[in-house]
């Protein structure tokens, strides 16, 4: 997971507008647009998919790998870093 792009939400949420501009009907992410928001390789995304850390769906029409916002949203979600809070010394 170290090839990821550490993105904030605003990035993230800028992102997601961008890829789905082109979509019209139920928006769905290709592996190609998941490449371009996590800044990896598409063999990183199936991984991702077969270490049941990213959710996907199979096109019954073509077969191909599908991804919802949503999900993409939870996974980055997932592996964002929260600071600890700093103890107070009294």
């Amino acid at each position: 997971m170290t090839e990821e792009k550490k993105v904030n939400n605003l990035e993230l949420q800028e992102l997601f507008e961008a890829a789905l501009k082109t979509k019209t009907e139920i928006q769905t992410l290709s592996v190609k647009d998941v490449e371009n928001i996590l800044g990896c390789s598409r063999w990183t995304i199936y991984r991702l998919i077969d270490d049941g850390l990213l959710v996907a769906m199979q096109s019954m029409a073509r077969g191909k790998i599908r991804f919802t916002p949503k999900a993409l949203q939870d996974y980055i979600e997932s592996t964002q870093i929260n600071p600890k809070k700093k103890k107070e010394v009294n």
